[in-house]
């Protein structure tokens, strides 16, 4: 998903989820896209130059994309750092934000995501999140019923955008990709992108999460902006208060 910022006044609000990042890191044996370019698996380039992902992501249709994900038994076997690492370099070539494994053709409850300093605007106001694996999350709303709409898109319906109601404030739980439990609390556009990723597990698709159908568009029909993370002097319009 391409989505984007965390703001400074609390995406993760218990003590110790700033150990988070550094767990989420441990165990991802990553493997470089330009070995799986030597062995031929992927071409480097598609027809208009852009680079080409590691392993293909599904598009909407595929029946795997509206299964109902299994559960990973062994949140640190050496298939799920593989998959971690297939989603990261997936991810990573092409520059998006979030992939979850059913987008690769994996249908296990498993998704990878970050915010890089790169999409964030030059301002203390937002911070990155690192690359963080969740396998088997739990997902609970935080802020009953309230759920304001944002735009999302999605790698697996390339070139449309919707209007999607999401919960501004939430907790996850989840072992990490090497079995440490996680617990915390994601707001604003953290919460969004998580909510996102976690959809996929259910076969559910942001399309189907819209309230009104009329807001689907296509993305080269409205500003690159409406897309971009909120400026500094334009207050993220999905974070909540401090608890």
């Amino acid at each position: 998903m391409a989505l984007a910022a965390v703001s400074q006044r609390g995406d993760l609000t218990l003590s110790h989820a700033w150990a988070m990042p550094v767990a989420c890191e441990i165990g991802l044996h990553r493997r470089r896209c330009w070995a799986r370019l030597r062995n031929g698996d992927v071409a480097q380039e598609d027809e208009r130059g852009r680079p080409l992902p590691v392993r293909q992501i599904l598009k909407l249709g595929n029946p795997v994309l509206r299964a109902r994900a299994a559960a990973v038994a062994d949140p640190r076997s050496p298939e799920i750092a593989a998959l971690v690492a297939d989603l990261r370099d997936t991810l990573e070539s092409i520059g998006g934000n979030g992939i979850a494994a059913p987008q690769i053709g994996v249908s296990l409850r498993v998704f990878l995501y970050a915010i890089p300093r790169s999409r964030l605007p030059e301002c203390d106001a937002f911070r990155p999140v690192p690359w963080c694996a969740l396998v088997n999350p739990e997902i609970e709303p935080l802020e009953g019923e309230h759920r304001p709409i944002g735009l999302e898109r999605c790698l697996s319906i390339p070139g449309l955008h919707g209007a999607v109601p999401r919960h501004t404030v939430i907790r996850v739980r989840a072992p990490s990709a090497d079995g440490e439990a996680l617990d915390f609390v994601a707001r604003g556009y953290h919460a969004r992108l998580i909510q996102h990723e976690n959809d996929h597990l259910d076969g559910i698709l942001f399309p189907m999460r819209m309230a009104d159908l009329g807001t689907l568009g296509f993305n080269d029909q409205v500003p690159e902006k409406a897309f971009h993370i909120p400026e500094p002097d334009c207050p993220d319009p999905f974070a909540g208060d401090d608890e």
